[in-house]
């Protein structure tokens, strides 16, 4: 029976961009076995016209290549051949023929002499690069055979070398030491004591002890087993292997019974830094109030709910108080009337201290008031005003002095009064009046400030009465 043989033409040859089509990038190491790719093809599907070859080539190249082919010389020609020259010294194909050097092998040797060797994986990872850089040196002549094994015996750290150095001297008792050791020789040494199936691998658990850590898995080798934490402690002990790591899940915690309280604890603070804002804000609103007005009545009920404590320091409202003066009005003076003459300044003997109601004196050398700072009863501020030793102020009655605040403050508070409901006359209008008032302020927020000036560098906070 006849063979029948196909006779292929250059219409049957794999379209450009194909996978069975040869394909070019521009990278140097690429470009001769390119070139090679596309004179078989040629052969095998009998190219013969340079013009064909040469458009069939500039296709399988990449944009970037093509352009850089399409400007050479050779390829308006269309001559095949120049064509190959040119491409192998254009994209710089004498690269390929110089891969490393001497320094580069010194280097390497250099590096590596200063890693420890552990195990048989660590010096058969050592040897293939070794023979990677070193084998083409001496395949091309670059460096002599003494040469190569010498670089292979210095790239070994000194740890390790006297046992090998022993090992070849028992097998091999007649060796020259004026030449440097066969990289076989050493290879048979480090085989013999890097020995997979050793009788003691395995034994000892210490890691320093033994150079076979390798051949044991550690328990983080397998990465769908080890958390998060157990990849970045491995990966900072391999960077920094003289710091120990700490697993950050082994942090100090507290006990339970202790965080509870903790949050307890925080809790209560902030109620009661709730309570003292809003006991604040209220007598900020009762200092510009008199005690007649229905306001007053309202703020004041809820400042001693909040703080019982406030009943024997805040002036009760009129209604509870009969006996109270109502307000009289301000006459307005007339806008025809001549102002009214300055008073004369006081003299220092006229001068009443408010800290003790004495002549003779002002508050910054008022003995009484020295007399309680010496006690301890009372301190200044930064902006020198009297303050109780704790940084609070001091709230003073109607006609009150500073020392008599102080003295009564001292004093244990007493148990609030009962007040009885009926001695008080409250008519349901003012019970509607007030209430009406109270609903109108829930959402009022002022920021003034409490205090009046004294005329002698102190601030004397008072609260709101019949007189104001």
């Amino acid at each position: 029976m006849a063979t029948t043989i196909i006779q292929r033409t250059p219409v049957d040859m794999p379209v450009p961009k194909s996978s069975a089509a040869p394909k070019f990038t521009g990278s140097y190491i690429d470009v001769k076995n390119f070139l090679d790719h596309c004179d078989r093809i040629f052969d095998q599907y009998n190219v013969t016209l340079d013009d064909d070859k040469v458009r069939y080539m500039v296709q399988c190249c990449n944009q970037e290549s093509r352009e850089i082919i399409e400007g050479l010389p050779s390829h308006h020609a269309k001559q095949w051949e120049r064509l190959k020259t040119d491409m192998l010294k254009i994209f710089d194909h004498a690269r390929t023929t110089q891969k490393f050097t001497l320094s580069t092998l010194r280097a390497y040797a250099f590096q590596h002499s200063n890693l420890s060797m552990r195990s048989l994986d660590d010096f058969r990872e050592y040897q293939k690069q070794y023979i990677h850089i070193a084998g083409w040196l001496l395949n091309n002549n670059k460096i002599s055979k003494t040469e190569y094994n010498q670089y292979f015996w210095l790239g070994i750290n000194e740890s390790l070398r006297p046992a090998l150095e022993s090992k070849i001297m028992v097998f091999n008792p007649h060796i020259d030491l004026s030449s440097p050791f066969s990289i076989e020789d050493v290879t048979k040494a480090v085989e013999i004591i890097f020995k997979r199936d050793r009788f003691d691998v395995g034994i000892f658990d210490n890691p320093s002890a033994r150079p076979f850590t390798s051949l044991i898995p550690p328990k983080d080798s397998y990465p769908e087993r080890s958390s998060v934490f157990d990849e970045i402690k491995k990966y900072l002990q391999e960077m920094f292997p003289n710091i120990e790591t700490r697993d950050a899940r082994e942090r100090p915690y507290n006990p339970p019974e202790e965080t509870k309280r903790i949050f307890q604890d925080l809790d209560k603070e902030e109620k009661q830094a709730h309570k003292d804002d809003k006991v604040e804000n209220l007598i900020k609103q009762m200092s510009k109030l008199t005690i007649h007005d229905s306001s007053y009545a309202i703020y004041y009920l809820r400042a001693i709910k909040l703080e019982p404590a406030l009943a024997n320091m805040l002036i009760a409202p009129a209604i509870m108080n009969p006996s109270a003066q109502p307000a009289q009005p301000v006459p307005i003076a007339s806008q025809s009337a001549p102002p009214a003459p300055r008073a004369p300044r006081q003299s220092a003997s006229e001068i009443i201290c408010y800290g003790c109601h004495q002549q003779g004196h002002g508050i910054n050398n008022c003995p009484t008031l020295i007399d309680l700072t010496n006690r301890k009863l009372i301190s200044r501020d930064s902006s020198n005003r009297v303050v109780f030793p704790d940084g609070s102020r001091i709230i003073r009655q109607n006609g009150e002095s500073i020392a008599q605040a102080v003295l009564r403050q001292q004093q244990p508070p007493p148990p609030p009064p009962q007040v009885a409901t009926t001695s008080i006359a409250i008519s349901e209008a003012y019970y509607g009046q007030m209430f009406k008032n109270y609903r109108a302020m829930v959402a009022e927020e002022e920021e003034d400030d409490i205090g009046t000036w004294d005329g002698e560098d102190e601030f004397e906070f008072t609260l709101a009465g019949p007189g104001n």
